[in-house]
């Protein structure tokens, strides 16, 4: 019903059941990424200033509350804020040296949107140097670079396969 073109609107609480969660699950998504990138700032003070409730606070409600993502993503029900929440995750795994969490947060936002491809050399890099490269050397160790070269392919199976079982 959905589908079929007609005057009036098409109306169905399911429909808007499903309009309301995909809104307050992707704004989660966005909050984690958010709280997860604040917890890897410094105590100490640094250029970055130290960690704070204060600072956390404010981030996460700047974010939240930004005018571009609540007109864009809660009028039209798109996903940037989910995105944008996806890339924060992805950045914080990086701060927290959890290189292959940063490296598939990184490859499921490709998937969402090829718009993040613009960030690939610097994530190529960053693998290359800190997961693929032993430290103190300028040799690559065989399990890390393995582990890296499987790692895309088995992230791009799980976009496909999901379209396979419909």
């Amino acid at each position: 019903d959905m589908l079929v073109v007609q005057s009036e609107p098409y109306v169905s609480e399911t429909a808007r059941w499903f309009q309301r969660t995909t809104v307050i699950v992707t704004d989660a998504v966005l909050f984690a990424g958010v709280l997860a990138y604040a917890g890897t700032w410094s105590a100490k003070d640094t250029l970055d200033r130290k960690w704070s409730r204060r600072k956390v606070i404010i981030t996460v409600f700047l974010t939240l509350f930004n005018p571009a993502l609540l007109i864009v993503d809660h009028v039209h029900f798109q996903y940037n804020g989910m995105l944008v929440g996806l890339l924060l995750l992805s950045i914080s795994a990086i701060r927290a040296r959890r290189d292959c969490l940063a490296a598939a947060t990184y490859a499921s936002l490709v998937m969402f949107k090829h718009l993040f491809v613009v960030c690939a050399p610097i994530y190529f890099v960053y693998m290359l140097r800190h997961y693929c490269f032993v430290p103190h050397t300028s040799k690559a160790t065989s399990r890390n670079v393995h582990d890296d070269q499987n790692l895309l392919p088995r992230r791009r199976r799980f976009s496909i396969v999901r379209f396979s079982h419909m």
